[in-house]
């Protein structure tokens, strides 16, 4: 009886530790890129980029207010879908799902879904490849990270997923997602709050000062090689985000950062816009969104832009 009753007592300590039980959530991410212009007003260059994941996570919030949040499974196909080369004469799509039919139907009204959205890249396309993958966990907890109260995703998460090609074939295209996603979710790394001394009733508050070039290099680097080859992105200006708290219906608090002015980057590239946007709800501080946006432009608009997002899923 003693030990029934040792049990008993040790698995509501547990559950008291993990908050009320799990919560749900997707992290996503999307990133694009084109770009059509002309090299010494003779060579046209046409190129396009996309990529996308979506996984989801279980969530317990421990008694500080901080969570961890474990893997459980795709919640959607993964893919890059890209022109290949300058000139944009084929295109390639590459996806991946733990879903062999979900991941193919998914891949082709994507690829349709961009030959109407993107017609002036897709009309000059004459071939198109695909590449099918699957995803394979290569431990029992493949990914697992944490988020303190304040909205820090700390950078000691542990990724072990695996894309697995599901027939045989050889390529040299980049399809790193999970690796994209690890170095995105290091643009968390900061604190939503104000810091000390300064009350979240105060119109606005600045946010450490940050230097995103190594991590704008590595996810390029993680794009395609010739980016690493061609591009390096030297931050001219320090970035710091401007917050403001607001109060939303439903008991929903929000926090918004955005940036004040643009950044240059690299070559006539300027950072012109980010911001990160956190709500949470109710006295619990329940977290409902955290959301990252970039944009990065040159003058004639070309650039790109990527965001990564951490939802509960209702």
């Amino acid at each position: 009886m003693r030990i029934k009753s040792t049990i008993f007592f040790s698995g509501l300590f547990l559950f008291s530790l993990s908050g009320f039980g799990q919560i749900r959530y997707s992290l996503s991410y999307k990133l694009q890129g084109y770009a059509i212009s002309r090299i010494l007003f003779f060579f046209p260059i046409r190129v396009f980029y996309e990529s996308s994941l979506t996984v989801n996570l279980s969530a317990v919030t421990r008694p500080d207010g901080s969570m961890e949040f474990q893997y459980d499974g795709m919640g959607g196909t993964a893919y890059t879908l890209r022109t290949l080369g300058f000139s944009g004469r084929e295109a390639v799509i590459l996806y991946a799902d733990d879903q062999a039919e979900r991941g193919r139907t998914s891949a082709a009204a994507k690829v349709e879904e961009w030959k109407t959205v993107f017609s002036a890249y897709a009309k000059k396309v004459k071939r198109y490849h695909q590449y099918e993958y699957g995803v394979k966990p290569i431990s029992s907890t493949p990914l697992v990270f944490q988020r303190s109260a304040d909205g820090v995703i700390h950078g000691n998460g542990r990724f072990r997923l695996q894309l697995v090609p599901r027939f045989s074939f050889r390529h040299s295209i980049y399809f790193k997602v999970f690796p994209m996603l690890e170095v995105l979710l290091t643009f968390f790394d900061h604190s939503v709050m104000p810091p000390a001394g300064v009350a979240v009733s105060e119109p606005h508050w600045d946010s450490p000062i940050f230097d995103y070039s190594a991590r704008i290099n590595q996810a390029g680097a993680y794009m395609e090689k010739a980016v690493t080859e061609l591009v390096d992105v030297k931050q001219q200006h320090p970035v710091r985000l401007r917050y403001q708290a607001r109060s939303e219906a439903d008991g929903i608090l929000s926090y918004e950062g955005v940036l004040p002015e643009p950044v240059l980057l690299w070559k006539g590239f300027k950072l012109v816009g980010c911001t990160r946007l956190v709500r949470v709800q109710g006295k619990e501080r329940t977290l409902l969104l955290d959301e990252l946006t970039l944009d990065i432009r040159n003058e004639k608009g070309m650039g790109g832009y990527g965001k990564i997002s951490l939802k509960i899923i209702e």
